[in-house]
């Protein structure tokens, strides 16, 4: 969807005063400014739809919005920041038994933690994931989860935990004939044969 789309659907909205759809647009063009590498004019539309999503009240659409913060915080390098904005979304889905955007929001914070070399907090996080999306039958959620743990103990140097957790998902994988997941796990059998 372009950008001048979002724009107009933006003005639709502002123009019927259709508060959630205001904030739903808000929230889409600042992931069209964010992919855009524009950080800080997604991060004014962020807040904009954070602003509006409080004032309805509306529990789901500000634990979205906390999401969307959070990224930007941890894509300008405000680790603290984006942390404080997972946490927040965390809090948020666990009060509304949303548990597929509690798996969503664990799986950002262990990513979070990884790429600051924090692998067992990393872990910990990921391995929470992993247990909601198993409850919840979500098999594309625990391949997901199983290559994200696969990748924290490939880092963290535990090379026979890393192929059990690749050998796991990539069996997921094909009975989901997910080919760009496939793709990604045999690069890193790949990687793990080269280092064997």
């Amino acid at each position: 969807v372009s950008q001048s789309r979002y724009h107009k659907s933006l003005q639709l909205h502002l123009k019927i005063n259709n508060q959630t759809g205001i904030a739903s647009s808000y929230n889409n063009v600042g992931a069209i400014y964010d992919w855009q590498g524009k950080k800080e004019l997604a991060k004014e539309y962020f807040i904009k739809s954070l602003i509006i999503y409080e004032q309805l009240k509306d529990k789901d659409g500000i634990a979205f919005s906390y999401n969307n913060l959070a990224t930007y915080y941890d894509n300008v390098g405000d680790i603290s920041k984006a942390l404080e904005y997972y946490h927040k979304s965390i809090k948020l889905y666990e009060e509304m038994n949303d548990n597929y955007g509690l798996a969503s929001a664990l799986l950002n914070v262990s990513i979070v933690y990884l790429n600051q070399n924090d692998t067992l907090k990393a872990l910990g996080f990921q391995q929470r994931s992993l247990k909601i999306r198993q409850q919840l039958g979500d098999l594309k959620g625990i391949s997901q989860s199983m290559f994200k743990i696969g990748s924290i103990y490939q880092e963290s140097g535990n090379l026979d935990e890393a192929l059990n957790y690749f050998s796991k998902s990539l069996d997921l994988q094909k009975r989901l004939n997910d080919k760009q997941g496939i793709a990604y796990n045999l690069i890193n059998f790949g990687s793990i044969a080269m280092l064997s």
